[in-house]
């Protein structure tokens, strides 16, 4: 089973934030989004992983047809959000011949009504039954300087993923997969909230490789994190993207293969 997280950068986003990925100016001389430029880019990128689940992050309403297009759409929900020109959220694909048993979201409450979309399958080859998640983690200011204010929002990210996790494990599965944007470096490892170390806590694994998948942060933020109850070994799939300017993240792709 191959598994993608990929954050696609939402047009919305990549304008407020002025990611360079994300726009370009127009014939007035304005920066505005370069979102059809880039659609076909990022589908492309996902092709050439060869995976079986894509895994999205900053999907919106108005940017999820080319996916759907090309892949299988399993599972999109949004985060809660007042402003719909500003509305995102995250989806999962399905890219090959794969079972969809259910499909839905985890909501939270304490955390700005944040969602993860999810989707229980089972791989025909192996029989083996997957729950997967895709999650976009609330983010802080990573150069915030003021401790307990950080501390503060990053807590918010915490218990965003405890409370996913509350809830993937009421439904019954061989392996289980937490895959996104963490909003989190292995800087934040050892802190306290480590949104990592709740998951090495509560019996998931990752596959040891902490490369960047941020352009021009040398950060990783993007995780795909594992847990089961069959013996599978997991390791870090190295593609070579047609795009990799496609968005301000770069494709995270692991392989879980049973013995």
């Amino acid at each position: 089973m191959i598994i993608l997280t990929y954050n696609i950068l939402n047009p919305c986003h990549a304008i407020k934030h002025q990611a360079v990925q994300g726009i370009h100016k127009d014939a007035t001389g304005k920066m505005v989004s370069n979102w059809d430029l880039r659609k076909n880019k990022l589908v492309k990128n996902i092709s050439a992983s060869n995976c079986d689940v894509a895994c999205l992050q900053e999907v919106s309403p108005t940017t999820l047809k080319p996916f759907q297009e090309q892949f299988k759409l399993s599972s999109y929900f949004e985060h809660s959000n007042n402003n719909a020109s500003s509305a995102y959220g995250n989806c999962i694909l399905t890219c090959s011949n794969l079972k969809i048993l259910e499909s839905g979201t985890f909501k939270t409450s304490e955390t700005q009504f944040r969602t993860a979309a999810y989707t229980k399958i089972k791989e025909i080859s192996s029989g083996l039954v997957y729950m997967i998640i895709s999650v976009h983690l609330r983010g802080y200011d990573r150069h915030e300087t003021d401790p307990e204010i950080k501390l503060r929002i990053k807590e918010d990210g915490y218990k965003e993923l405890k409370n996913y996790l509350s809830q993937i494990e009421t439904k019954q599965a061989d392996v289980y997969v937490i895959a996104g944007d963490f909003n989190e470096h292995t800087s934040e490892f050892d802190l306290p909230k480590s949104r990592h170390q709740l998951l090495l806590d509560a019996g998931y694994f990752f596959d040891k490789d902490i490369s960047p998948t941020e352009h021009g942060t040398n950060r990783v933020i993007d995780w795909i994190f594992v847990k089961t109850k069959e013996t599978v070994k997991i390791k870090r799939i190295k593609c070579t993207y047609p795009h990799i300017e496609a968005s301000d993240h770069f494709p995270y792709v692991i392989e879980i293969k049973a013995p």
